[in-house]
């Protein structure tokens, strides 16, 4: 509906669909008044016993200010944030999980859809609260295959990593139907094992990761509601409640549109028998051909 795709599957019959999107400017003004705000991580030493220890604090808040400001601006959060915002005006919910990249030494955010993940109690929006957390994407094959070979998996068991279609559920699932490259739904569950964040991530039919503990105390996924509901853990958005007034607002300009048609140029009527040309009424300037009769 934000983008305008309002009257996709409606039986239409002979009528011109119309759309009078007023979804995207509230949801742009609404937006452009949070994306005034600047959002950064500032670690401050709230407690200490000494003043010795809080200069020592201080100190250590001031390292750790440098480098959260330059992981921050490495992964763009400012504009992570904002797409999440944006998820949330518009689907009631945005997410953001961070992860630990081997590979580079730092750590990396992304937005993750609303419906890529799957919490243990729906009813309760504290994150922190749920039993566990589940997070579904696609991967390619070979790099599934290239997880199970570096954790060890043996060959056999690597080969029934296998390509599937299982689409259905992912966001935007129609653009995404004919994938140039083999890909796998993979699998990511968070849960809490003794107060640490465990993890285990798995393809259909193999474990590429199992029962891994963080040792963090608290889930790396944070989400912004647009607006709390009670009983949801999803909260509900901007958009969501004013979709019937976009569609009547449709409705009226279609039918507008249609009585326009119908009712603003004058009829033609003739009788087909006195007129030999009848294919020249609708010209200008042609003459019309009377056969027999006054």
């Amino acid at each position: 509906f934000y983008h305008g795709k309002q009257w996709e599957k409606a039986n239409l019959g002979g009528i011109q669909p119309m759309i009078y999107n007023i979804l995207k400017p509230i949801v742009k003004y609404k937006l452009g008044v949070i994306y005034q705000n600047h959002y950064e991580i500032v670690f401050n030493p709230n407690t200490y016993n000494t003043i010795e220890e809080g200069e020592q604090l201080n100190n250590l808040c001031k390292v750790l200010n440098k480098h959260i400001a330059r992981t921050w601006e490495i992964e763009q959060a400012d504009k992570k944030v904002r797409e999440a915002t944006k998820d949330a005006c518009i689907n009631d919910e945005g997410i953001t999980h961070s992860f630990y990249d081997e590979e580079t030494g730092q750590t990396k955010a992304e937005v993750i859809d609303k419906n890529n993940i799957y919490y243990g109690n729906e009813n309760n929006s504290n994150i922190q609260e749920q039993p566990y957390m589940i997070i579904s994407y696609r991967l390619p094959v070979t790099e599934a295959k290239e997880l199970a070979e570096a954790n060890g998996i043996d060959e056999e068991t690597i080969k029934l990593i296998l390509p599937d279609s299982e689409t259905q559920e992912q966001a935007g699932y129609n653009s995404i139907t004919d994938e140039v490259n083999p890909m796998c739904l993979v699998l990511l569950k968070y849960y809490k094992v003794n107060g640490t964040v465990h993890y285990t991530r798995a393809t259909k039919y193999v474990t590429l990761e199992k029962d891994i503990d963080t040792k963090l105390k608290l889930y790396p996924i944070a989400h912004y509601n647009w607006e709390e509901q009670k009983g949801s853990a999803r909260g509900i958005g901007a958009v969501n409640c004013i979709i019937p007034n976009q569609i009547e607002i449709n409705k009226i300009e279609a039918k507008r549109c249609l009585g326009v048609t119908m009712g603003a140029f004058p009829k033609l009527v003739y009788n087909k028998d006195l007129i030999a040309n009848s294919s020249s009424l609708d010209k200008v300037g042609t003459s019309i051909e009377v056969t027999g009769g006054a």
